[in-house]
């Protein structure tokens, strides 16, 4: 599997567009228990794994990414509070019923195999275990009004990135996955996730303009030349700073335990 945002200022980027405590607060907080063994699966740079990390009261994280140099830097987040290493979320380096939960935050929509990657989730969370998944629907695609020439670009891009296993629809497919893979209490919320309404804020802007410039051989790839891949990233900028448009998109949070009885159905 290859990441499509392969770049070594994703790590960066990945950092400086959440914030870890308010995201663990919201989705892992009313979970989290004392002695806990946590697994972050598609950790990046650590942010996250780290603030579960910073909670205390026993609890042990470990972090798993495909990219060497974000694992690095998880290694530097976490310190001494847990560890990262570096595996596909699809043949994770763990023993059955390592982890007591389990979490994967924006990741999924890069697997070809959603399915198997919560499977693999389902083995390594011990029975009665929990596990939360949080995906996008709808990145990139939600845009009103959006010019002819920048939909037919972006049409593009979204054709071609599917057929490198990216799906921007992972979303809304998590709770089917959780139901085939024998998660129970599953659990179901969404809530807008991008949402800029007019002109895009300096800050947003600039968040935007590092993640087109880091997709960028994904880009190229997927409408054929350089100049496609330029022309589609200066249209959509052009969209996000006008003052008349909308782009939107929405997250969802699937959270469900793994069935403490037969819990092999679940794997």
């Amino acid at each position: 599997m290859r990441y499509l945002m392969e770049d070594t200022r994703e790590a960066r980027r990945l950092s400086e567009k959440v914030d870890p405590d308010r995201w663990v607060g919201d989705r892992l907080d009313a979970h989290l228990r004392p002695g806990m063994n946590v697994l972050d699966a598609g950790c990046g740079p650590g942010v996250i794994a780290a603030a579960v990390a910073d909670r205390g009261r026993g609890i042990t994280v470990t972090g798993v990414d495909i990219g060497s140099h974000r694992v690095a830097e998880a290694r530097r987040n976490l310190g001494g509070k847990g560890t990262a290493v570096e595996a596909d979320v699809r043949h994770l380096p763990f023993a059955d019923d390592a982890f007591d939960l389990g979490y994967c935050r924006l990741m999924l929509q890069f697997v070809p195999d959603v399915e198997a990657a919560v499977r693999e989730l389902c083995r390594v969370i011990r029975p009665g275990g929990t596990i939360v998944l949080y995906e996008l629907d709808g990145q990139l695609n939600w845009n009103h009004p959006i010019d002819d020439r920048l939909q037919e670009l972006l049409s593009g891009v979204l054709a071609g990135t599917a057929e490198r296993g990216f799906d921007w629809q992972v979303g809304r497919k998590l709770y089917t996955v959780a139901l085939r893979c024998g998660l129970r209490d599953i659990d179901v919320a969404v809530e807008p996730y991008h949402l800029i309404a007019g002109s895009i804020d300096p800050v947003r802007r600039e968040q935007w303009a590092l993640k087109f410039d880091v997709a960028r051989p994904t880009a190229t790839a997927a409408l054929g030349s350089d100049e496609l891949a330029d022309e589609f990233f200066s249209l959509f900028m052009e969209h996000l700073d006008r003052p008349d448009t909308l782009t939107y998109s929405v997250a969802f949070a699937v959270t469900a335990s793994v069935p403490a009885e037969g819990a092999s159905a679940a794997r």
